[in-house]
């Protein structure tokens, strides 16, 4: 489970193949399936392939340390194996960009007509922004449900949502609740210095004021400086602009 160090491989998770849901269905779903269904569908999605043993062993282990669902998926993003079969790779040929975007979004190659058009589109200023929308917003795009794209724009927002601080707009959120945090904790730790240097102050008032002198709080009249009340008002009185101050 994403969050959660729990076990793995019991029984109470749900052995259903993802690929056979809607991609709208399947975010919920990834923490509640098996690991091993889990990790095929992912490896599905952005490697076009099974797990081969050795990666089934390497991301159980890594799971059975404790590692969440979503870090494993940002690290098959992160992968040279998934960008290089990207769409998003910029080394790709305005015809390689398109051939990769109908067979990842209508899983097919596309026609010449297609091709060509979508070939002057890409060329232009975030012209392959627009051959996606495009392809994503046709009627074919949406019989398919945006097709791998959307599958692996799925998995992205699974992996941000488990990484909070690296959204636009939230991470910022985050960020400055942090910082209001960490300005309450150092306000209250100041506070709490404050507290001690102001009860080290009074037992200063209260040596000064020894040898006969009243409380500095009873006093009707102002002291005189050089006497032991004078002094204790003087203490006294510092210890207030400091704490009024930083207060």
């Amino acid at each position: 489970m994403s969050g959660l160090n729990a076990d793995i491989f019991e029984d109470t998770e749900a052995d259903i193949d993802l690929r056979r849901y809607p991609v709208n269905q399947t975010g919920p779903l990834l923490d509640l399936v098996l690991f091993d269904r889990f990790l095929d569908y992912a490896y599905a999605v952005l490697l076009k392939r099974e797990p081969d043993p050795e990666g089934r062993s390497h991301y159980r282990d890594l799971a059975r340390r404790g590692v969440a669902r979503p870090a494993i998926v940002r690290g098959l993003l992160r992968s040279r194996e998934h960008r290089a079969s990207s769409v998003e790779e910029r080394a790709l040929t305005h015809a390689e960009f398109v051939n990769r975007a109908y067979q990842d979004i209508l899983g097919r190659w596309p026609d010449e007509d297609g091709l060509a058009t979508y070939q002057r589109i890409a060329a232009r200023f975030n012209g392959r922004r627009k051959v996606l929308a495009n392809l994503l917003a046709s009627d074919e795009g949406l019989r398919k449900s945006g097709g791998r794209l959307a599958r692996i724009e799925g998995l992205k927002a699974y992996a941000r949502a488990g990484w909070p601080l690296r959204l636009p707009g939230l991470g910022t959120w985050f960020a400055a609740r942090r910082r209001r945090r960490q300005r309450i904790d150092r306000i209250a730790l100041n506070q709490q210095l404050l507290a001690r240097e102001i009860a080290a102050l009074r037992e200063e008032v209260e040596a000064a004021s020894l040898g006969g002198a009243e409380p500095f709080g009873f006093l009707t009249e102002a002291p005189d400086p050089g006497s032991a009340q004078g002094r204790a008002a003087l203490v006294f009185g510092n210890a207030l602009i400091r704490a009024r101050r930083e207060g």
